[in-house]
């Protein structure tokens, strides 16, 4: 908790995850705010990316700080979308 109390993320809920930079100042992580909205709110936490956006969200995280590939990038997208839960 003091982890996520440090990067105000406490009620984000989990997963959570954090991109930090070398000194570790967060970069990025998965609290994804809807368009305009000032603050992300404890429900846009996409720990575990699965929806379409949330997907798109990680791997351009992903692709804005790292090293990765096109190609890499698209084997990490293609996975979790498989999360994306199956409508009946």
């Amino acid at each position: 908790m003091d982890v996520l109390k440090n990067y105000n993320a406490d009620k984000a809920g989990l997963p959570f995850w954090l991109v930090p930079d070398a000194t570790g100042a967060p970069l990025a992580n998965s609290e994804m705010k809807p368009a305009g909205a000032k603050l992300p709110k404890p429900e846009d936490n996409v720990g575990c990316p699965a929806a379409d956006n949330e997907v798109a969200y990680f791997t351009n995280i992903l692709k804005a700080t790292s090293n990765l590939n096109d190609n890499d990038l698209a084997v990490i997208q293609k996975r979790f979308l498989l999360n994306k839960p199956v409508k009946k």
